[in-house]
């Protein structure tokens, strides 16, 4: 609409009066109104956070001449092991045939299961290799090297040792205790020739009865996690 032309000055140009806009409805449900671009930067962030899972890691320490019983004929037994427990296993190669060799076994974390793909590898792994030995092994515990039957070996960066053991040594008694095994931090300077060991790294030994060993390292493992 216009306004009547006495109405105003002829110096200025003529105004105009424009109807006042009506509102904008609000979307159906289940219609953002987020604009591609915006989609295409929440949908990539999402996928960040799924990236950033942590990923639980474990490292077995395996005498090299047990490493065989691990793989199997034509490596069947480590592919099964792959296959039914859906966790990521890898044994580096060693700078010396002498030294032990170090099982990298991994997976997400998943905190709506009971236990990580990693956590049932490891002691799928660990019985596999108690119930074939069916001996003893040799453990460098102190100055002396002691026979400790059944003896499993973790390696653990020397940051997680604190945890293990707890204040006072609490979290590392209530293990020995629950499980009726032996468990032993050793430091960094016991640690066996081993090439994918740091310096910084420290040395878990458990020890006893099959059952307690499972016992004591399932216990091991949840804490790591």
């Amino acid at each position: 609409m216009f306004a009547h032309p006495s109405s105003y000055d002829h110096s200025f140009p003529p105004t105009y009066f424009l109807p006042p806009l009506a509102p904008i409805p609000p979307p159906p449900d289940g219609i953002s109104r987020k604009r591609p671009a915006e989609d295409s930067e929440a949908e990539a962030g999402s996928a960040k956070r799924v990236a950033k899972t942590p990923e639980v890691v474990f490292r077995l320490l395996v005498p090299s001449g047990k490493i065989g019983k691990v793989i199997g004929k034509q490596g069947t037994q480590i592919k099964q092991l792959r296959e039914e427990t859906t966790a990521r296993i890898k044994i580096p190669d060693t700078m010396s045939s002498t030294e032990d060799r170090v099982i990298l076994i991994s997976s997400k974390e998943e905190a709506c299961l009971p236990q990580t793909a990693a956590e049932t590898s490891l002691l799928r792994l660990v019985t596999v290799l108690l119930e074939e030995q069916e001996g003893t092994t040799t453990a460098t515990i102190g100055p002396q090297h002691h026979v400790a039957p059944n003896l499993t070996r973790l390696l653990i960066a020397g940051s997680q040792a604190g945890s293990l053991i707890g204040k006072a040594g609490a979290v590392i008694n209530n293990i020995r205790e629950s499980s009726g095994a032996t468990v032993r931090i050793l430091p960094s300077d016991k640690l066996p020739p081993c090439s994918a060991a740091s310096d910084t790294d420290r040395l878990v030994q458990i020890s006893g009865e099959i059952p307690q060993v499972c016992k004591a390292l399932e216990l091991v493992a949840a804490k790591l996690s």
